[in-house]
């Protein structure tokens, strides 16, 4: 029983010789501060990117809503948190990815057939077939790679006229492209086309 009574008990002192009007607006204010002091704690853990905080806290948060205001703001603070997990998936992912790029080297290149030259792929340090370049037309080279087993198979092309490079897999470099890479020189534009065939992007 003393433990109860001394549960119970803190109340009454604090409430102690209000009526019942003055001890709802003591309890509606002190409901109303800890739940600025809740917001903020959320918003502090959700920039931090510590979700099990944040989480921890909303489900405190919802004990102290005094107002349509404080339901709104709790619908925020979710929506807040829901494009934070967002962000740090998207960041993680692409760290990922980053982390996973293989490093490309293109050399010894040399006249091949009909006009075509041929360079050797190098993927990790490690030969890994070679890749090709012919000139068409008088502003076009058409380039391609052989023998890889890292490389996708696909088509593309480096135009002299438009300085561009354009694959089936990337796209163009310039041309419909929010990060534009303009190319001046064949050398850039084999590496920029096996890029896009092993790593997935110029």
């Amino acid at each position: 029983m003393k433990r109860y009574f001394f549960f119970f008990f803190i109340p009454v002192v604090l409430f102690a010789g209000m009526d019942d009007f003055e001890a709802f607006e003591a309890f509606d204010k002190q409901d109303k501060s800890e739940f600025e002091t809740l917001k903020k704690e959320i918003q502090k853990c959700i920039k931090g990117w510590d979700f099990a905080c944040a989480q921890k806290d909303l489900a405190k948060i919802r004990s102290k809503v005094t107002s349509k205001k404080d339901a709104q703001t709790i619908a925020m603070l979710k929506t807040a948190l829901s494009e934070e997990k967002e962000k740090k998936r998207a960041y993680e992912e692409a760290r990922r990815r980053a982390n996973a790029k293989k490093s490309i080297r293109i050399a010894d290149c040399q006249n091949s057939s009909g006009g075509t030259i041929m360079c050797t792929l190098y993927v990790n340090g490690k030969y890994d077939g070679n890749i090709f370049y012919k000139l068409e037309d008088t502003d076009k080279y058409n380039i391609f790679i052989l023998g890889s087993k890292n490389a996708a198979n696909m088509a593309g092309y480096y135009s002299i006229e438009l300085n561009s490079v354009w694959t089936t897999r990337c796209g163009d470099s310039v041309f419909g492209s929010s990060n534009k890479i303009f190319v001046y020189d064949i050398s850039k534009a084999l590496q920029m086309y096996a890029n896009c065939a092993i790593n997935g992007g110029y």
